[in-house]
């Protein structure tokens, strides 16, 4: 029957829809290469003929002032490369054979990842319930909203990242159609897949850009090329980013820039990849820790507090009750204090006036209490004993 009803309603097995939407992603994927590979086939003849011109006009102004290096001179560096890799061939072979066996675990990474996708994908809304029956019931509560929230906030920096590469690879990619550089839609295509990869990624695609200006288009075209893709990177870095990232994360574009610098000061491209999101994680679990605190010291009340599942709208009415409660009882028993206190039996009572203060002030709770006044404040000079004037 369920099944039945299933298929009547239109719906299909989660695993179908994860598999759609994984295979969508590659075949995006493998579109963006499909649209690079044959521009650069088209041109390939065409940018070679104009490398090779542009490597003998680079001789040609190399050869004159103020560097005025000979064709001897470039030869004899030429064959002292060659004579280098000669000696050096086993470790080149080494280092070759490294580079294959990391090329490898790579494609097992990339594999592993798509893998992980699929099943976060078909499954991703069973991982809170599975973590819910780990942690218990009450606990279960807190872990729901707060893993939502750490979701919604990574997916948040994925969305930006991506509006970032795409506002890279655009004006790059008009830029270098105003230059009359070739290539540019593909360069425009592989600068936006790079802009995932942090630093190194928007360092290629740009030097790429300046290399193909450089040998197609002479030296003044490969420096207009430079300029305008270090200008682009630079109110990228500085601006852009920092200011969509502290907007969807909602962290001061100054903690932005300074969890990336701590981040690739100490884990170099990987710690600059993790920083924002790491930072920003810290930030949601410290931000709702402190919502806690304000429900249960009456500060703020549930409807004050955005919360993302339900699970949070329960977690948040029971705190405010349990603070409530809690205040109550402490104002109850400190009366009971300010009493034992101020029995004029005991021998060592407070003061009239220091006593009614006292009382006043711990009577009243957070909810009748002005936003000025706390419970460390000093009684006023006038309500001050006479005792304590005179001393």
């Amino acid at each position: 029957m369920a099944r039945r009803r299933r298929h009547a309603s239109g719906r299909h097995p989660a695993g179908v829809g994860a598999a759609i939407g994984l295979l969508a992603g590659i075949g995006g994927v493998v579109g963006l290469f499909s649209i690079v590979a044959p521009a650069v086939a088209a041109q390939w003849p065409t940018l070679w003929l104009q490398a090779i011109s542009g490597v003998r006009k680079l001789q040609l102004w190399a050869a004159g002032p103020p560097l005025n290096i000979r064709d001897e001179e470039l030869n004899n560096w030429i064959n002292q490369a060659i004579a280098y890799v000669q000696e050096h061939s086993g470790e080149l072979v080494t280092q070759a054979l490294s580079l294959g066996g990391s090329l490898g675990n790579g494609i097992v990474t990339l594999l592993l990842t798509l893998v992980l996708t699929f099943f976060f994908l078909k499954d991703g809304t069973r991982f809170v319930g599975f973590t819910r029956r780990i942690v218990g019931r009450r606990a279960g509560f807190h872990a729901s909203e707060l893993l939502t929230r750490l979701w919604l906030t990574l997916s948040g920096y994925i969305r930006t990242q991506a509006i970032v590469s795409l506002a890279d690879a655009f004006f790059i990619g008009l830029g270098l159609v105003i230059l009359g550089v070739p290539l540019a839609m593909p360069i425009a295509i592989l600068t936006f897949m790079a802009g995932f990869i942090p630093m190194v990624g928007a360092v290629t695609a740009g030097a790429l850009a300046v290399l193909v200006a450089l040998v197609t288009n002479g030296f003044t075209t490969a420096l207009l090329a430079l300029g305008l893709v270090v200008l682009v990177q630079q109110l990228e870095g500085n601006l852009l980013q920092p200011l969509l990232q502290s907007r969807v994360m909602k962290l001061h574009p100054a903690i932005v820039l300074l969890a990336v610098l701590l981040g690739g000061t100490w884990a170099g491209i990987i710690g600059a990849f993790l920083a924002v999101p790491v930072a920003a994680s810290v930030a949601v679990v410290l931000r709702y820790l402190g919502e806690l605190v304000d429900l249960r010291t009456g500060d703020r009340t549930a409807a004050d507090i955005e919360w993302v599942t339900d699970d949070g709208h329960t977690i948040a009415h029971q705190s405010e009750r349990s603070g409530a409660v809690f205040r109550a009882l402490l104002r109850r028993r400190t009366a009971e204090v300010v009493e034992e206190l101020t029995d004029p039996e005991s021998g060592d009572g407070l003061p009239r006036r220091e006593a009614g203060w006292l009382r006043r002030l711990t009577l009243r709770g957070p909810e009748n209490r002005p936003a000025d006044e706390t419970l460390t404040e000093e009684p006023p000079a006038d309500e001050r004993s006479s005792e304590d004037r005179a001393d």
